[in-house]
């Protein structure tokens, strides 16, 4: 593997110029991705940082690289992180970090910003690696203290009026009664297309509905209807609700977004309506799912590479096992392969391998 001085890890010699290029691309697709983007090992040192993780933090790339993640944690929460670490690495998946906490990351300066972290795990040739994706999350923060502190109905029309993000209100039985600007420009639907209908049919997916009531009937151990209360029970409770959904547009396309939901109280402490504050996720989908394939695929040819195969014969081999089955492997390989490369050079060898691929 190559970091991001330039270095390489010991015993890769032998790999060839697309290995090498696929290593290049990976780095710069992170260095190019909108958000700060931080691959740390199980050490919990840092092996690779883009540009605007340098900007969120104040650090150079060269003050980070080979340093523990925990320099970036502030010092009240250190102490946990390290076993949070290392349960993470025991149990490795895609999912956001500290869901229901507040999350905070410590700059050189000493400053604290508010963050969003989505954690992705990366097995490769030198071991399993996580991939930090994170968002400073500061704007939106103040948007959501704006909100909490308007005390007048004007006053908050100006606030929903003005945030950048999707604000949609539903009342107990989740259907809309106001939607912000900037619901309009994500969703397509006009507010008046919006209030008075269910949110829950007009800009969710019933599957994922269900998938989710599923879920919180198995955590809550008790039943969820796959409706409307899936969306409040959480906020019901009076406990955080932070996630992915996906919103369906008024064109019928999908839309990925962060959304969190809010319980709403009158002057009588009782829940009166819920706040759904959400934003799109997309760009950030878009370049883990980069990061993803082109770890686990070869950057000529395109087809899945080693880590990839080793991963998919251990479940086939799982599977065998469980249904008492058997496996079978092919193997292809390409005869004095070496020597189209020796007599005519890498770039003959390439174009050999993609039109045997």
């Amino acid at each position: 593997m190559v970091n991001d001085s330039g270095a390489h890890d010991g015993g890769r010699a032998e790999r060839g110029p697309h290995g090498f290029e696929a290593e290049v691309q990976l780095r710069l697709v992170i260095d190019a991705a909108p958000n700060a983007m931080l691959m740390v090992n199980a050490r919990g040192e840092m092996v690779l940082v883009n540009a605007q993780a340098e900007k969120l933090f104040g650090y150079s790339r060269s003050e980070l690289l080979g340093r523990r993640i925990e320099m970036l944690v502030p010092e009240r929460f250190r102490g946990a992180h390290d076993g949070y670490r290392s349960g993470y690495f025991a149990r490795p998946d895609t999912r956001a970090m500290g869901a229901g906490r507040d999350l905070y990351g410590l700059r050189k300066d000493g400053s604290e910003v508010p963050i969003e972290i989505g954690l992705n795990p990366l097995r490769i040739d030198e071991g399993l690696f996580v991939m930090a994706s994170i968002i400073d999350i500061t704007e939106r923060k103040r948007n959501e203290e704006m909100m909490r502190r308007a005390q007048t109905d004007r006053l908050r029309q100006a606030i929903l009026d003005s945030a950048p993000f999707s604000i949609i209100a539903i009342d107990t039985q989740g259907i809309i009664i106001a939607a912000n600007p900037a619901s309009e420009r994500l969703l397509g639907f006009t507010k008046e297309e919006m209030v008075g209908r269910d949110a829950t049919s007009l800009i969710h997916l019933q599957r994922e509905i269900e998938r989710q009531a599923a879920d919180l009937s198995r955590e809550l151990d008790m039943t969820v209807v796959p409706d409307h209360h899936t969306l409040m029970a959480l906020a019901e409770m009076g406990l955080p609700d932070e996630r992915e959904w996906t919103y369906v547009r008024k064109d019928g396309s999908c839309v990925p977004v962060n959304l969190s939901i809010t319980a709403l109280y009158d002057e009588n402490r009782r829940i009166s309506g819920f706040l759904k504050v959400a934003y799109d996720i997309t760009e950030r989908k878009r370049t883990e799912a980069t990061i993803l394939h082109m770890a686990h695929h070869d950057a000529l040819t395109g087809l899945p590479n080693r880590t990839l195969l080793m991963d998919r014969i251990d479940m086939a081999v799982r599977q065998a096992r469980r249904s008492q089955g058997r496996v079978a492997v092919l193997m292809m390989d390409l005869d004095h392969f070496k020597r189209v490369n020796d007599s005519l050079g890498h770039h003959a060898g390439d174009q050999l391998l993609l039109s045997v691929a």
